[in-house]
């Protein structure tokens, strides 16, 4: 049984668009670097983004706080972009984390701090 990939054609074009900037303008830049050439992209691809996005953290109907998402696709997939030598057990989990408090089901990890680009899809 093969499972359909939630927002398939969107992904693999931010994909496409992440392995772009890299190729361009390669590794172990500063993250901001490669946001704004994310945002450039998803601009000219007619892409619809929200960056910087501040989120709210409610307990007990008091806020406690709030937190920045990098980039939100088509208000359905989180980007949360890194230029570190690997992936950490606590990108994982800040990801999981973003991708529970706003209610969204998809995000990437993208990694430009190597040779070549890596991500992770990460599902809620």
């Amino acid at each position: 049984m093969t499972k359909d990939i939630l927002f398939k054609e969107l992904s693999y074009t931010i994909l496409g668009i992440a392995f772009k900037v890299h190729t361009k303008i390669g590794a172990t830049l500063p993250e901001h670097v490669y946001h704004h050439a994310l945002e450039q992209e998803l601009t000219v691809s007619g892409i619809p983004f929200t960056s910087q996005e501040c989120h709210q953290v409610y307990y007990n109907g008091s806020n406690v706080g709030h937190f920045f998402t990098d980039i939100i696709v088509d208000n359905k997939i989180i980007l949360e972009l890194k230029s570190d030598e690997c992936f950490t057990q606590g990108h994982h989990s800040q990801l999981f984390t973003y991708l529970r408090v706003t209610g969204l089901h998809v995000g990437y990890m993208l990694n430009f701090g190597t040779k070549s680009l890596t991500f992770k899809r990460l599902i809620l």
